[in-house]
């Protein structure tokens, strides 16, 4: 064997091995408390695995039931996959996640270019930083999209250092594993054309000739993206037309006025500042600017230094303008944000890794040991908010789920509200969700028939579907509970 594939394998098994341990020690606890003001940590992991949870007791799998499969049909097949073929909880649905998406990303970030070099800074830097690293372990489409995502881009690069031009149709196809994934991920189609339109720029203000190349990878990229598009409208939501105008006015709802988007934007952009979690971003991207912009004015006189500076920042940096529309967004939770912020660390990663010194090599002068620290202090605050996380773990969805499949009398029955899916995840129950206006919102007792009622007291949780439907819940619950900020109730129907 090769030293250079003896390097490879030494470099993936540290890798994996480091981003899977990492993940371990949350695999059954509570999305951590500092996800943000949305309840979507807790009740989404049950809410996009229902529909594919239900098929596995009833035989038949019910689209209109819910919209998650509707938003995730790639990831339900994963879904499908993994709790089929391990067993029917969260927590193996939670470690498929970490394993896939730990196995691609060490894959990826073993090799000896560019791209792998700016991906092993990456990781300590962006991808173990505290939003992707806790929805890193959840159940969810996010990071696994995410990860199609910069594959696309590793591909783009590839091209950018002269390989064939079959990459420019496996980045399409990646790109479209992201939004088949999860369709709010749609977006991702124009990425490697934007990554190959944003290297002409590139060239263009460096005074460089932009070669015929250049622009039919754009064009070639655009069309790929427009033909896979094309299969998922044909495939996918004609097929379903109804059911997704139905749920069209989610998104056209979160969007903001033209007039309003600045303040928007601006808004947004505080919040998320306010983050600690994003603060070991913000060293990166801010050291990654100024080591950039050096290399950029010192390689004015170096085409071939000009060209790896730009092979290595286009992809990331067409990432990052592509997710700033979702500042436009007047809802912004964690997960929608989560995106935005790997986009930001690979291209904070990149601008570092333009360097044509290595980061390591000494001598060491004044400045670059500077920008060691900064790094160094970006790598402690990551390490702090881990082990921060680490200490405050729960364990009440898991405590809930596995008392609830000790009683052995769910199988099969029916429990209903926006967090059955996930409290009784693991009982064999079939689970709807209730949302007023939208899912199984009427004659909710009389159509369905439901053995379990799950509730918030207030009823936010369902915009009060249920006392919209006259349905009048019992003095005391059957359970009650508190999952971080929201309390919750559990009603056995009809009461006893």
């Amino acid at each position: 064997m090769s030293r250079a594939r003896q390097l490879f394998l030494l470099r993936f098994a540290v890798l994996f091995a480091g981003l899977v341990l990492l993940q371990l020690p949350f695999l059954h606890a509570d999305a951590d408390g500092g996800l943000g003001f949305s309840r979507g940590p807790y009740t989404d992991e049950g809410l996009y695995s229902a529909q594919v949870r239900n098929a596995m007791v009833t035989g038949h799998l019910d689209l209109a039931e819910s919209d998650g499969v509707l938003k995730t049909p790639l990831f339900a097949v994963g879904a499908w996959l993994a709790l089929e073929g391990f067993g029917d909880s969260m927590g193996t649905l939670r470690a498929a996640v970490v394993l896939c998406c730990g196995l691609f990303l060490a894959l990826m970030a073993s090799g000896n270019g560019a791209f792998s070099r700016m991906l092993r800074l990456a990781i300590p830097l962006g991808f173990l930083s505290y939003f992707p690293f806790h929805y890193g372990h959840l159940a969810l489409a996010e990071m696994p999209s995410c990860i199609a995502i910069v594959a696309a881009l590793f591909l783009v690069h590839l091209r950018l250092q002269g390989a064939g031009a079959w990459t420019l149709a496996a980045s399409g196809l990646l790109a479209f594993v992201a939004y088949a994934l999860k369709v709010q991920f749609v977006y991702a189609a124009v990425i490697p054309a934007a990554a190959f339109a944003v290297v002409i720029a590139l060239r263009w203000l460096s005074g460089m000739a932009v070669p015929r190349r250049a622009w039919i990878d754009v064009l070639a990229s655009a069309a790929i993206a427009a033909a896979f598009a094309a299969l998922y409208a044909v495939a996918w939501v004609l097929p379903n037309r109804d059911l997704f105008a139905a749920i069209s006015g989610q998104v056209s709802g979160h969007s903001s006025s033209l007039a309003d988007i600045p303040r928007t934007a601006i808004g947004n952009v505080r919040e998320i500042l306010r983050e600690r979690g994003v603060w070991p971003l913000l060293l990166l991207v801010g050291l990654g600017a100024v080591w950039a912009t050096r290399e950029w004015r010192a390689s004015a006189n170096d085409p071939q230094a000009r060209l790896a500076w730009i092979g290595l920042m286009a992809p990331p940096l067409a990432w990052a303008i592509v997710e700033m529309h979702k500042l436009s967004l007047n809802y912004l939770p964690s997960r929608y944000v989560v995106s935005l912020l790997v986009a930001v660390a690979l291209l904070g990663a990149a601008a570092i890794c333009t360097r044509q010194r290595p980061l390591f090599k000494r001598p060491v002068n004044l400045r670059h040991a500077a920008g060691l620290a900064v790094l160094a202090m970006a790598v402690a605050l990551n390490a702090v908010l881990y082990v921060k996380s680490l200490r405050d773990r729960r364990y009440v969805i898991d405590g809930v789920q596995t008392a609830l499949a000790a009683e052995g009398r769910w199988r099969g029955k029916l429990a209903m509200g926006p967090w059955a899916p996930t409290l009784f995840w693991g009982t064999g129950a079939v689970t709807k969700p209730i949302w007023h206006g939208a899912y199984n919102d009427r004659n909710i007792v009389a159509r369905f028939n439901p053995a379990a009622i799950v509730t918030e007291p207030d009823q936010k949780d369902s915009s009060q579907a249920l006392s919209a439907d006259g349905l009048l819940l019992p003095a005391q619950p059957d359970l009650s509970l508190r999952v971080q900020s929201w309390n919750l109730q559990i009603y056995q129907w009809p009461p006893r």
